[in-house]
């Protein structure tokens, strides 16, 4: 988990299930939405992998 002094969220690491689980309601969907929701102040952070083949 990365920490900022500028940041008082929690900043948090949002791989591609967790990314489905905000549009596809299933087990944890609820969570990740408080989550992502605005007000809670947090931060989801993703990134984007790519492969040539």
């Amino acid at each position: 988990m990365l920490k900022s002094r500028h940041f008082l969220g929690e900043t948090y690491y949002a791989d591609s299930n967790a990314l489905v689980k905000r549009y596809i309601p299933e087990t944890g969907s609820a969570w990740i939405e408080q989550e992502f929701d605005a007000a809670s102040g947090n931060r989801i952070i993703t990134t984007k992998l790519s492969s040539k083949f």
